[in-house]
């Protein structure tokens, strides 16, 4: 067998390792992987959900190695390690026939050289249960909730209108993450739901809207405003979103004797001493 030197296919984008699909709770796995056919080294992640693999890993000709979610820089400096190891494993392998299937059989050398491939990723027989497997936090990608990456004000900071487009949108975003830097340990961060938000953004801009303000008082009390339950009621129970309905439930509404609740004009003064809630509401046609 002609013996052939390690490949490196390097990562291009930051990020590139991180994939999470729509529905999944979590990202996909990633891996190292030597091809001893072609001697090519690269990193990448699982695109099946399942974590399947195919058959030219299952017979060892694709030798995968877990990895946690590395940025591509990490990645690259982690190959560029292991390209010493993977060349001797690439000298010392042969096709055989298993009775079943043809395989990849690695020899007495190129075993060693694979555990030590698996003991320096921290996947090796003495390697602890480290999540990141030993690497620090600057070089795993960053994942962030929507919660941590926004703060209800980027219509105003960057101008979303019902005209702005993908482009612009996707610039948005770059910034947003960007600015995560300063937050975190990693200097590259993703948000799966940041994109979809932005786009959410842009559409609600294309919808007129009305802001009310509700205000809690007990039976008796005189304040501005309608009672929502009164069919001259600009607003019905219905109408409220779920973050309403629940602070109004809190503040005793619906219980027997409980509290009252009323609809004002956002330029309406609330009175001193009444607990108040500000609704925005797709406005009437």
């Amino acid at each position: 067998m002609t013996t052939i030197a390690v490949r490196i296919i390097y990562c291009i984008h930051p990020d590139e390792l991180y994939c999470r699909y729509a529905g999944q709770s979590e990202a996909q796995p990633v891996y190292i992987e030597l091809d001893v056919r072609g001697g090519i080294l690269l990193a990448d992640y699982n695109p099946e959900v399942s974590n399947a693999v195919p058959f030219s890993v299952y017979h060892g000709f694709e030798r995968r190695y877990g990895i946690p979610v590395l940025t591509a820089e990490a990645a690259n400096a982690v190959m560029a390690r292991l390209a010493p190891l993977a060349d001797r494993i690439l000298a010392d392998w042969d096709e055989v026939w298993d009775g079943n299937n043809r395989v990849a059989v690695l020899g007495e050398d190129a075993t060693a050289a694979e555990e030590e491939i698996r003991s320096i990723l921290g996947t090796g027989y003495d390697s602890s249960d480290d999540p990141r497997q030993g690497f620090g936090d600057s070089e795993i990608v960053a994942e962030w909730d929507l919660e941590g990456v926004v703060n209800g004000y980027e219509v105003e900071e960057y101008d979303v209108t019902a005209g702005t487009t993908d482009e612009r949108l996707e610039e948005i975003e770059g910034v947003i993450l960007a600015s995560l830097a300063a937050c975190g340990m990693s200097e590259v961060n993703v948000c799966p739901e940041l994109a979809g938000h932005l786009r959410q953004l842009r559409a609600d801009a294309d919808t007129e809207t009305a802001v009310w303000v509700l205000i809690s008082a007990s039976p008796g009390d005189c304040v501005p405003g309608t009672e929502i339950s009164a069919p001259d009621s600009p607003l019905d129970w219905d109408d409220l979103p779920a973050d309403a309905r629940a602070w109004a439930t809190a503040q005793g509404y619906g219980n027997t004797d409980g509290e009252l609740l009323y609809v004002l004009s956002e330029d309406d003064a609330v009175p001193d001493g009444y607990a108040s809630f500000h609704v925005t509401v797709p406005a009437a046609p």
